[in-house]
C-alpha cells in the first residue's frame, strides 16, 4: 500500500511478507516481515533477535559513513573486519579471522598489537581531570586465573613485561629484556606469594640480573638470601661502590677471595 498523510509518505506491505527493491532487473535491498534490512542478500543470515541491517557481498561487504564529503570512513568485511579511513587512505583497525586485533598493522601477531612507523610513539592510559584532588591514576592490570582449587608451583609465570628488538643482520625479532612476576614458592589455598625479576640480554640469552622476593629482599646475582640486600658475583671479585667524581668520594666493598673482605672509604 502506498499512501500520503499529513505527516509522511508511506509504503506498506500489510501481509506477513517481505518487501524487495531492485534495479536493472536485480533485487538490491529487502525488508523482511520482522523489519530486518538486507542489502546484497535475500537470505536471513542476521541474528534472530532485534532489528538488524545486513550488508552482504561475495567479495567485500562495506558500510561507508561520510560527513558531508569532508570525512569518510568504511567498515568492511572480507576474511577479516576492518575500519578504513578513506579520506586518509589508511586502515585504522583490523580484527582478523583468529580474533587478533591490530592497530597500525594488517597482520597482528597476537591478541592485540599496536604498530607505528613513527619513532617514540606512546601507548597512553590517561586519568582525565575531574576537578577533584587526590584521585587515583590509571592501572595497567595483568590477571592470571589458575584452575580452581589448584596451587601454583614455585616459579610459575604470573605476568610479564617483555621487550624485543630486530636483529641487525636478519631483521628478525629477538628478546631484549623483561620484567617478570612469578610465584615465589609453591602456592596452595589463598596464600599467594610472588617475586619480581629483572632480566637483560647478552648474546641472545636472557638472564635474570635482579629480583625482589616475596619478603622484599633485593637479590643481585643470587636467588635466595637471609639478608635484605645481597649482591653476589660469579667470579670472586664483587663490588658495591658509590662514587662522586667531582669530589672524589668513594665507598667501596670488595672481595678478592672467598674468605677475606675489605671495606674502604676513600677521600
Amino acid at each position: 500500500v502506498f499512501g500520503i498523510n499529513s505527516s509522511l509518505t508511506y509504503l506498506y506491505n500489510r501481509e506477513n511478507k517481505a518487501i524487495a527493491f531492485g534495479t536493472n532487473n536485480t533485487e538490491r535491498m529487502r525488508i523482511d516481515s520482522s523489519g530486518d534490512i538486507f542489502i546484497g542478500t535475500s537470505t536471513d543470515i542476521a541474528p534472530v533477535n532485534g532489528t538488524n541491517l545486513c550488508v552482504s557481498d561475495g567479495t567485500v561487504a562495506r558500510l561507508i559513513l561520510e560527513k558531508q564529503s569532508t570525512r569518510k570512513f568504511e567498515i568492511g568485511v572480507q576474511d577479516f573486519i576492518n575500519i578504513y579511513d578513506q579520506t586518509a587512505d589508511a586502515e585504522r583497525l583490523r580484527i582478523d579471522s583468529s580474533g587478533n586485533v591490530g592497530i597500525g598493522t594488517s597482520s597482528p601477531d597476537d591478541l592485540f598489537e599496536v604498530s607505528s612507523t613513527t619513532a617514540d610513539k606512546r601507548l597512553l592510559l590517561t586519568k582525565a581531570s575531574s576537578g577533584t584532588a587526590n584521585q587515583a591514576g590509571m592501572t595497567l592490570h595483568f590477571q592470571n586465573f589458575g584452575p580452581a582449587a589448584t596451587g601454583r608451583n614455585d616459579g610459575t609465570l604470573i605476568g610479564r613485561v617483555r621487550f624485543s628488538c630486530s636483529q641487525p643482520t636478519s631483521g628478525g625479532l629477538q628478546d631484549a629484556g623483561a620484567i617478570e612476576c612469578r610465584a615465589d614458592g609453591t602456592q596452595t589455598g589463598n596464600n599467594t606469594r610472588s617475586r619480581l625479576s629483572f632480566l637483560t640480554v647478552d648474546s641472545q640469552t636472557a638472564t635474570e640480573r635482579m629480583r625482589i622476593d616475596k619478603d622484599g629482599k633485593v637479590l643481585i646475582g643470587v636467588t635466595s638470601s637471609s639478608y635484605k640486600l645481597h649482591v653476589d658475583a660469579a667470579s670472586l671479585a664483587a663490588e658495591i661502590s658509590v662514587d662522586n667524581d667531582s669530589s672524589n668520594y668513594l665507598v667501596a666493598l670488595n672481595t678478592t677471595n672467598s674468605v677475606n673482605a675489605d671495606f674502604n672509604i676513600q677521600h
